[in-house]
């Protein structure tokens, strides 16, 4: 019984890894350059993000998101 529960949970969790992994791939792509950080709104010029705490933060936040609604933010 304990390694079908392993079993599955490694399963999930490779499910968990793969959106994760999918969420930062088209996180990119989605962002539009508008001058500010989309985290913080501060002033970054032709960046999504004004420094690299604010980047991990935002995918942090947005990969939260996916692991619990299992959907991409809108």
């Amino acid at each position: 019984m304990s390694d079908e529960v392993d079993r599955l949970a490694e399963a999930e969790q490779k499910v968990l890894e793969k959106q994760i992994q999918m969420s930062r791939n088209s996180a990119g792509a989605q962002l539009m350059i508008n001058g500010y950080c989309h985290y913080c709104d501060e002033v970054c010029g032709q960046r999504p993000f004004c420094d690299e705490h604010c980047s991990e933060d935002w995918h942090k936040e947005r990969d939260a998101q996916v692991r619990n609604f299992g959907v991409h933010p809108g």
